[in-house]
């Protein structure tokens, strides 16, 4: 008897392990293509809540920022309703969506060699949400369609996508139609160990 009870033991201890080890399996096979979606598919809300260090500067509304020997300041915004990318012209925008572009004027200082940045990274602030610029692209699923845009990074002719180039710089953000913007954040690279975060306001 005793023998016997062991055994029994032994048993439903191998079919208990049996039973979570196919739970577990199952738990894997459920989340797997729910992992593979968010991380290869990207989704358009999630461009929305990116995080972003607080400003080492802010520049008040209308107002401007010298930064290694360059004056910045805001040009003015622009509302779209279609992209200016060569693959995506002819291409309407998601429903319910526009592109909102934000451009800086730049003015070397009198006597001044700056250097040139390296890069700048803007987010769009507007409420509690973060709007970060997307260079790879957006696949937009809306009411079942998805749309597929190469990117929003081309301007207005005369102006520049990228911050080491002279002149205007601009950068576009795909975003629900109708988005009041309060802020710009751009982050600039000069070096390894060299960089601001400066804060537009676009509200007085």
């Amino acid at each position: 008897r005793t023998a016997c009870s062991g055994a029994d033991r032994e048993e439903a201890h191998m079919n208990r392990m049996l039973r979570r080890n196919v739970l577990a399996l199952l738990v894997i096979a459920l989340l797997t293509p729910a992992y593979l979606f968010w991380v290869i598919q990207a989704r358009y809300d999630e461009y929305a809540k990116v995080q972003h260090p607080d400003p080492d500067i802010v520049v008040a509304h209308h107002q401007s920022a010298t930064l290694h020997g360059v004056i910045w300041s805001v040009k003015g915004i622009l509302r779209e309703n279609k992209s200016r990318s060569y693959s995506d012209r002819n291409k309407p925008l998601p429903q319910g969506t526009e592109i909102l572009r934000v451009g800086f004027e730049r003015t070397v200082v009198p006597g001044q060699q700056p250097p040139s940045p390296q890069a700048c990274t803007p987010t769009l602030i507007s409420g509690t949400t973060r709007w970060s610029r997307q260079t790879n692209g957006y696949s937009v699923t809306i009411d079942g369609t998805t749309t597929e845009l190469d990117s929003v990074t081309v301007g207005p002719e005369g102006t520049n996508g990228t911050c080491q180039e002279d002149g205007v710089f601009q950068s576009g953000f795909l975003v629900p139609k109708g988005t009041r913007p309060d802020a710009i954040d751009v982050h600039i690279l000069w070096g390894k160990s060299d960089s601001q975060t400066v804060r537009f306001q676009l509200v007085g």
